[in-house]
């Protein structure tokens, strides 16, 4: 739904992205490098905007995860160059307050870098808005869009205005690693060359290319409706974080709001036992931020549980796992 709370369909024949289009498959450019793990690729985006020598800082969303099995993607490469971060408020459905950041990266030093984390697929809807203001204040732009390939390859609603994008594989694909860095500006690619350090030539994951991101996308979207309309017999106990499926978003998953951390643990652990591909992403933030300065963020970082859409599932996979939840919540009652 659009603002106006108007259903907004998903229009997948709306010319072709950045990369261009042979048969819905992508077509990667002189501009596309590729490494182990997105991470790497963020770490090669530091190094290349030196941000550390020229006494700048990384400006991120106050909404960045941690596992101990993982650590931080986002976090670790910047802490792992001992580089300043700064952290702008997000709202309660993760989307930017443009005026707070605006405060921020006014109060920034000079030769900082804005990261831009479309959260599960979904570009901000301020999108626009935000790159305006930093090609403005003269701050280039990170989209970090791990979450996020196939909004930008089939819809291209974001990937094409940031400075660098970030693209994890194996978060949209089966497939257990996969990195991509995609240079929008001839400076960055000079700095970037192809074969630089850390990148890789080849890998088993890049037949992940080969497939047909226009027929991926609309199996995700189709999945999406069909969860979000019978997740409806379950409110208020789980709720999507989006009511309708917005502009632009081809989501990496379903993300809801359950009404307390312990009913999102059982459906988290029942689901996952029940051998459905749940996650619950951004269940612990980092230590930098502290809950006191982001009451909101944590808020919602204890009830947020990813519920799967992935092309495979089933109209029938979709009855069951929901008919399950609904099992639990009856039983936690």
């Amino acid at each position: 739904m659009d603002r106006h709370g108007k259903q907004m369909m998903v229009d997948f024949k709306k010319g072709p992205s950045a990369v261009g289009r042979v048969s819905g498959r992508v077509n990667r450019t002189s501009r596309w490098r590729l490494y182990p793990r997105a991470r790497d690729a963020f770490g090669a985006v530091l190094d290349a905007l030196a941000i550390g020598c020229r006494g700048g800082a990384v400006i991120l969303p106050a909404y960045v995860g941690y596992s101990s099995r993982e650590g931080s993607g986002v976090y670790d490469p910047i802490q792992e160059r001992s580089l300043s971060a700064r952290f702008y408020p997000v709202c309660d459905d993760l989307t930017v307050d443009v005026e707070h950041l605006k405060s921020v990266l006014e109060e920034s030093p000079q030769s900082s870098a804005l990261v831009l984390i479309h959260y599960f697929g979904r570009p901000d809807p301020e999108l626009a808005a935000i790159i305006r203001l930093a090609r403005h204040l003269g701050v280039p732009v990170i989209e970090d869009a791990a979450h996020a390939y196939f909004s930008a390859e089939a819809l291209a609603s974001c990937g094409k205005d940031g400075e660098a994008v970030l693209y994890s594989m194996h978060k949209m694909f089966d497939v257990h690693e996969g990195g991509v860095l995609k240079l929008n500006t001839e400076a960055l690619a000079a700095v970037i060359p192809p074969g630089a350090a850390g990148q890789v030539c080849d890998a088993d994951w890049v037949r992940v290319f080969e497939e047909d991101v226009t027929a991926h996308s609309q199996a995700r979207v189709a999945n999406y409706h069909k969860l979000v309309t019978r997740l409806r017999a379950l409110a208020p106990a789980v709720v999507p974080l989006w009511p309708g499926l917005p502009v632009g978003t081809v989501p990496q998953t379903c993300p809801v709001r359950v009404s307390n951390t312990t009913l999102r643990d059982q459906l988290y652990f029942g689901l996952k036992a029940e051998g459905f591909v749940v996650a619950s992403l951004y269940h612990t933030l980092i230590r930098a931020l502290e809950p006191e300065c982001f009451t909101a963020s944590h808020r919602l970082s204890e009830r947020m549980l990813n519920l799967p859409v992935a092309p495979s599932m089933t109209e029938a996979e979709v009855d069951r796992m929901v008919e399950f939840m609904s099992s639990l919540i009856t039983r936690s009652t």
